[in-house]
């Protein structure tokens, strides 16, 4: 991005800096020396382009890609390759798109995306898309997931259309499909099913600043409890359900809606704020 803000400043500059060198009442030591160094500069950035560009295609394909130590340099490196087949790694796994299976017993990692299989014993992480089966140890994720995502504590993905699982949370900002955990399981916005052992949470429920929140449509189930922001469908609960907008079900010992409408069915059913509450046990309702 630097490179590129300079190379539009050099050219947006070069008219004016030529025009007063072909003034010689204008022209001065110190133009010259301006016009001059601003030529080199911009060689210089052109010569830089041109290698960045002959290491990116030098990097190519492979159908087999194996890795004992760490990858040299950044993981985004321009030289990391596409691997078509199998990439295996000891401590991890690194390539740029893998079409395949990608596996390590340490962190395989995709600096693009990934079809078909990607599997670590510690994690496995796709910066861009995740299409297949996704499963890591510790963590697992990707920017967009289509299919599954699974590990031993945390499976996030920002954008999710399949299933996700996470032994302690899991969950995505769009989730199209179904989050399981085993404390906590959110979804930010999208349809499907929310459910975790102990609590779930839908919008930006459980978030420290009021953000805006998109509804989330579907069904949201814990052993303990539910937390969600504009809930369209159901919350189901032992001890509690609280919703800012509830268009629909809760079901629960205690359950709480700020606005909406729907029915409440539990011990104790609170709707509405301030002045507009109403409570009602064993069913509420308002529409």
């Amino acid at each position: 991005m630097k490179r590129t803000i300079l190379l539009l400043s050099l050219f947006a500059l070069a008219p004016l800096v030529a025009a007063r060198a072909e003034d010689p009442a204008t022209r001065s030591p110190a133009a010259d020396e301006t016009h001059a160094e601003s030529a080199e500069v911009a060689e210089a950035e052109s010569r830089a382009e041109n290698a960045e560009s002959a290491e990116t295609a030098d990097a190519g394909w492979t159908p087999l890609l194996l890795q004992v130590g760490w990858p040299s340099g950044d993981f985004d490196e321009s030289s990391l390759k596409d691997v078509y087949g199998l990439s295996l790694g000891l401590f991890t796994a690194a390539a740029d798109d893998v079409v395949g299976a990608q596996l390590s017993l340490g962190l395989p990692a995709a600096r693009g995306t990934v079809w078909g299989v990607q599997a670590g014993l510690f994690g496995a992480i796709s910066e861009r898309r995740a299409n297949g089966v996704q499963v890591g140890g510790v963590f697992a994720g990707s920017e967009r997931g289509s299919g599954i995502c699974a590990a031993g504590l945390l499976a996030v993905d920002e954008r999710l259309d399949g299933v996700c699982i996470g032994g302690l949370m899991a969950g995505a900002d769009r989730l199209e499909g179904v989050a399981l955990a085993g404390l906590l399981a959110s979804a930010g916005t999208g349809h499907g099913i929310v459910a975790a052992l102990g609590f779930t949470s839908t919008g930006n429920a459980l978030a420290l600043a009021n953000a805006p929140s998109e509804p989330f449509t579907g069904i949201q189930i814990a052993g303990i409890g539910n937390f969600g922001m504009d809930v369209r469908g159901v919350q189901l609960a032992p001890i509690f359900n609280v919703a800012n907008e509830l268009h629909g079900v809760q079901i629960g010992f205690v359950n709480r809606a700020f606005s909406g409408c729907g029915v409440q069915i539990g011990l104790f059913n609170l709707f509405g704020r301030d002045d507009d509450e109403f409570l009602f046990p064993v069913v509420n309702a308002r529409f």
